[in-house]
């Protein structure tokens, strides 16, 4: 509640001043996405937000008597049967639960059956490496040293780097996300590194603050939902016969290769107003966040050897950027499948298009794509 009525005030606050930040001000954003989360609250009597909150609390308490939903004995809405339900299932060791890949529903899995999953994951030698012990260390010196330089040769300032070094790094954790929209039985598991407070989370954000600026001059990308709906208002449907059709990239994000995704990142940013030196700087950072992704699952500490991990700041972005150098590469210049295609889209690794073709064409297309 506290929360929700901070956000109003600060919307009544500065509603109506320039609150834009200065094109060359990326320490501004920089600030806002590793610097300590801001709790300001505007001064002064916002006389309509006061007395909705004062409504709101009055109807809460009468939920809570004496505030008790505040104390550390009270506020429960459950009754005592569900709760000694939740404490059983707690501490059944021999299951799972975690939330579903899509579609927000809970799953109970076997832990025996999740294990399973992420050894078979995990046991791809081309995808992961299994390590004697912890790199955090070994990497927090390689990042060290490689942040002073850039300091040393002006690359960066003494301001961005203690943003960047995070002085006391958690181990990333690795989970799965059971995909029980093509499995109830064996749903396999989306892969996800959790970055939160990592050695890399922070050189992953500033690494994403610089490709979230080429975002915007990828035309075939979509933000969300809303811009898909409104620019399919603007597709012109053709005359003749046509198929609506959808792609999906297959494990698009862990599939990237290094030397290949990077050169891709390189190749976009020098279409940006950045020196060479600072994209030098990015894209090198950029490989040190690829290359060294290192995760725990259990007790064992592990090395993903290609492609980037889903829960990496930047990943989104590195993907995009990826799909559309294909894009140019493979479909927007084949001149034999290119014009059977309009009103073309994608979100990530989601593809929408009409195709004019006929349905041959349309699978000889396909087997190209892939």
């Amino acid at each position: 509640m506290y929360k929700f009525i901070r956000m109003l005030k600060l919307q009544a606050y500065f509603a109506g001043k320039d609150c834009t930040p200065r094109s060359d001000d990326f320490m501004v954003t920089l600030k806002k996405k590793l610097g300590k989360k801001s709790s300001y609250v505007p001064p002064g009597t916002f006389t309509a937000i006061d007395t909705f909150e004062a409504v709101v609390m009055l109807e809460i308490n009468k939920c809570f008597p004496s505030n008790e939903m505040y104390s550390i004995k009270g506020g429960s809405n459950l009754s005592c049967v569900e709760r000694q339900a939740l404490k059983t299932l707690q501490n059944n060791l021999t299951i799972f639960v975690t939330k579903a890949d899509k579609g927000g529903g809970t799953v109970v899995l076997n832990k025996h059956d999740y294990e399973q999953e992420a050894a078979r994951q995990l046991g791809n030698s081309s995808h992961y490496r299994k390590l004697d012990g912890d790199p955090t260390f070994k990497f927090k010196n390689e990042l060290n040293i490689f942040m002073n330089a850039a300091v040393m040769e002006g690359v960066i300032t003494d301001e961005i780097y203690p943003l960047i070094l995070t002085q006391h790094p958690k181990v990333p954790k690795i989970y799965f996300l059971p995909k029980i929209h093509k499995s109830l039985d064996c749903p396999p598991g989306r892969p996800i590194v959790s970055n939160v407070s990592s050695l890399w989370q922070s050189s992953a954000i500033y690494v994403d603050i610089h490709l979230q600026e080429i975002l915007p001059s990828l035309k075939p990308s979509l933000t969300d939902t809303t811009e898909f709906q409104n620019r399919l208002n603007d597709v012109v449907l053709p005359t003749g016969a046509f198929l609506l059709c959808s792609l999906d990239v297959k494990d698009l994000f862990t599939s990237i290769p290094h030397k290949e995704g990077i050169e891709c990142t390189r190749q976009y940013l020098t279409e940006t107003k950045l020196h060479s030196y600072k994209i030098n700087f990015i894209c090198d950072l950029l490989e040190m966040v690829l290359t060294r992704n290192d995760f725990k699952f259990n007790d064992d500490y592990y090395m993903k050897l290609q492609g980037c991990a889903m829960g990496a700041n930047m990943a989104p972005a590195y993907a995009n950027i990826f799909m559309d150098n294909f894009e140019r590469s493979y479909i927007f210049s084949n001149t034999k499948y290119h014009s059977f295609i309009q009103g073309y889209m994608r979100y990530v690794d989601d593809t929408f298009f009409l195709w004019t073709g006929t349905q041959e064409l349309l699978t000889d297309f396909f087997i190209l794509f892939k």
